[in-house]
């Protein structure tokens, strides 16, 4: 974490934090409001919500997973609802409407901006600051790619699937979803999203490598 800035204070640590708690909680209306906390700090949680969605759900029947995701749903733009409206009966409506563009409306020329480095700005300085960046993690993105790849050898995609091998689909569903934010800025702390989720698939990596350089 120190290599992308972990160690200073950043709202992205503190969506991380949100999105990590979220994936601890089982119930719905814990799991919704942590990741819309998590959204609050930084948009960029909102690439989390499919998975963390999908995490519970697809243990359920069709009845119980309409019931769980209404009440994740609900709990999440509760959060949101009664965050805006804490920020319009404090500080009024200039504020409150400033709120909602700076997180929701400055969305697109945030992420079509083409001066920064980023797949659809200055494309060349994205590869670069990906290249940079990336080489200065590989301690984690080499054994974590080993663990995905070890499991698809050992299970195949359908066997791979299923809940009893949850716990490392989530992780890499999440290493992945949270991977989109270096598409809109390849910035250092834009590493921090999917840094713990590598970092997890990492371990599971340097244990199988230990194991088989055992036997």
């Amino acid at each position: 974490m120190p290599a992308a800035g972990g160690t200073v204070v950043n709202v992205r640590s503190f969506a991380m934090a949100g999105i990590l708690l979220s994936w601890y909680a089982r119930n719905p209306t814990s799991r919704g409001g942590a990741v819309a906390v998590a959204g609050l700090f930084s948009q960029h949680a909102v690439f989390a919500i499919p998975v963390l969605a999908y995490d519970l759900v697809r243990e359920l029947d069709r009845r119980s997973g309409v019931r769980w995701m209404t009440a994740f749903a609900l709990a999440g733009l509760s959060v949101a609802a009664v965050t805006f409206a804490f920020v319009y009966a404090v500080w009024g409506s200039q504020s409150f409407y400033g709120a909602i563009y700076w997180t929701f409306g400055v969305a697109g020329k945030y992420a079509t901006n083409p001066v920064v480095p980023s797949l659809i700005g200055d494309t060349d300085k994205w590869m670069r600051s990906l290249y940079r960046e990336g080489t200065k993690h590989l301690i984690l993105i080499v054994p974590a790619a080993i663990a995905i790849q070890l499991a698809l050898t050992d299970r195949g995609l359908k066997r791979l699937v299923p809940s009893s091998n949850a716990p490392l689909v989530t992780t890499t569903l999440l290493a992945l979803s949270m991977t989109i934010p270096l598409f809109v800025r390849a910035y250092r702390a834009y590493w921090l999203y999917p840094l713990p989720f590598l970092a997890l698939l990492a371990s599971i990596g340097y244990r199988r490598l230990f194991t088989i350089s055992e036997q």
